[in-house]
């Protein structure tokens, strides 16, 4: 994934069971729930709570937070994070610049050997004038001198005006840092000797998200008339779509344009894909999601016609690539006592890619997904041309292959 290097990114990791290689899966955050989910389906993810691993690959506002052990990490307050860190630097510049600052100096002093906390991160973003900062002070040599000008130094030299020329710039700047528990960060000194830790975040009295159990499949934000704004989930029973349009949006969807969400003669079709799509199980909206990537599907027509005949579709998740899917394939067929570990390193380079052309799959981020009404697991034969477009499973199934 090619993410916008302004935004905090997550990604997350989940080990495939059938070959313990691993899936993985970006996503930029603050993002909505829809977005949460798709993600989690496209690292295999949904339902499997305790076994994802999460990670921070890139912090634009808290750049030592990619490279600091995260204790308890979970996408909820993840989430949070990003959007208050997304705050400060949109109206609170100075405080982001604190922020960093006092996050570097606890680093540096040992505070997160074991891991930081979400929630102290979070509350941490708030009580920031409390920290102290000086601009304009590139090193202790220009921190040492600016406390002599401004005679900052009591209880470590008096200066007068006779000394001032002759006292130690950098040992003055060192104490009063050891002090005040003061850092240099990107031409500034700050002291944090004043800050006290906030609890206004407690997180046990809030709620935890569970994004796998999906809600909605869109939220348009609906305006009505000229000034009420509405936020209305999809699919709904109401008639919700008169004397209004759309000014925003979130998706579970994400293959569907853009463009739809604001026309306002496509809400009906909103509502039944939808519909449609909280209807499924999980691994019919995966499949969905794969024929609509798959196939380039974007014709909002072609894309309901799609979720009514979505059970005319397999697909195979666990198939992260061609190759994984031609081992699951080669294992379907063979006998359960097969030690499976012999596939791993036997593949030829063009046979995957054959395989699939044969039966007329695609890959997708979602997984191997079928031809409509033609199966995955069906034995094909390897030399003869492949001129047809559908597969005859009854005569196939006749050859003799591995354990079938």
């Amino acid at each position: 994934m090619d993410y916008r290097t302004d935004k905090t990114v997550i990604e997350f990791c989940t080990v495939n069971p059938l070959n313990r290689k691993y899936f993985y899966s970006q996503l930029e955050i603050p993002a909505s729930d829809g977005a949460v989910y798709d993600a989690l389906q496209k690292a295999r993810a949904v339902g499997r709570d305790k076994e994802i691993d999460i990670s921070v690959i890139n912090s634009p506002y808290l750049p030592e937070l990619a490279d600091t052990l995260i204790d308890g990490i979970n996408i909820w307050e993840l989430n949070m994070l990003a959007e208050k860190l997304e705050e400060l630097y949109r109206d609170d510049y100075n405080s982001l610049e604190k922020l960093n600052a006092l996050f570097l100096y606890r680093k540096e002093q040992g505070f997160y050997e074991d891991g930081v906390s979400l929630s102290e991160l979070i509350n941490m973003t708030y009580g920031l004038d409390n920290v102290t900062c000086y601009s304009d002070i590139e090193n202790t040599e220009n921190l040492g001198e600016m406390l002599i000008d401004q005679r900052m130094t009591d209880g470590i030299v008096e200066v007068t005006d006779q000394n001032a020329y002759y006292l130690d710039k950098k040992q003055i700047a060192q104490t009063r840092m050891l002090r005040q528990k003061g850092i240099l960060y990107e031409g500034s000194y700050y002291e944090t000797a004043d800050f006290k830790m906030p609890n206004v975040y407690k997180p046990d009295e809030q709620p935890k998200k569970d994004y796998s159990d999906l809600k909605s499949a869109f939220k348009l934000l609906m305006m009505f008339g000229n000034s009420e704004e509405k936020w209305v989930d999809l699919p709904t029973e109401k008639r919700e779509f008169e004397n209004c349009r759309c000014i925003g949006y979130e998706t579970a969807i994400p293959q569907i344009k853009s463009a739809y969400f604001y026309e306002t003669e496509n809400f009906t079709k909103l509502n039944a894909i939808a519909k449609a799509f909280m209807a499924m199980s999980e691994r019919q909206r995966v499949a969905f999601k794969a024929v609509l990537q798959a196939e380039k599907i974007s014709d909002i027509d072609e894309v309901i016609e799609t979720a009514k005949n979505i059970s005319d579709y397999e697909i195979e998740p666990y198939a992260y690539a061609e190759p994984d899917f031609f081992q699951s394939y080669i294992m379907h067929f063979l006998d359960s006592r097969f030690d499976t570990a012999w596939l791993y390193d036997t593949l030829s380079d063009t046979a995957d890619q054959m395989l699939l052309k044969k039966l007329h799959a695609k890959f997708s981020d979602y997984g191997i997904i079928s031809a409509r009404s033609q199966p995955l697991y069906c034995p094909v034969p390897f030399d003869e041309p492949d001129e047809s477009n559908e597969i005859d499973c009854e005569e196939t199934n006749k050859m003799n292959l591995g354990g079938c």
